[in-house]
């Protein structure tokens, strides 16, 4: 006889059976059509890089469906004291290269 308990954790379980096979069923469709429109940077990146993010797309799959469903922008680059340095650094290598010229 299955009891109320058994029950429960049969549909619990089922539930998150079924979020995961969506979750990787997702995963594969986002890796091969909508990667680059989320992050135009993920555009050629290594088979390494994707087995990488895999596990964290089948689980947060509804906020990226979302976002690849609205059409989010991709995330800002960030603005921060080691990239405003390493621009900086490299203006003036430029320019050091122009004046010899």
């Amino acid at each position: 006889m299955v009891t109320e308990f058994e029950l429960f954790f049969e549909v619990v379980i089922s539930a998150f059976t079924l979020y995961a096979a969506i979750g990787v069923g997702f995963s594969l469709v986002l890796h091969s059509v909508g990667m680059h429109r989320l992050d135009p940077r993920t555009r050629g990146t290594s088979l390494a890089f994707r087995l990488l993010i895999t596990p964290a797309l089948v689980l947060w799959w509804p906020v990226f469906a979302i976002r690849w469903i609205i059409g989010v922008t991709p995330p800002p680059v960030e603005r921060n004291a080691h990239r405003l340095a390493a621009a900086i650094y490299h203006r003036n290598k430029s320019f050091d290269k122009d004046s010899r010229s």
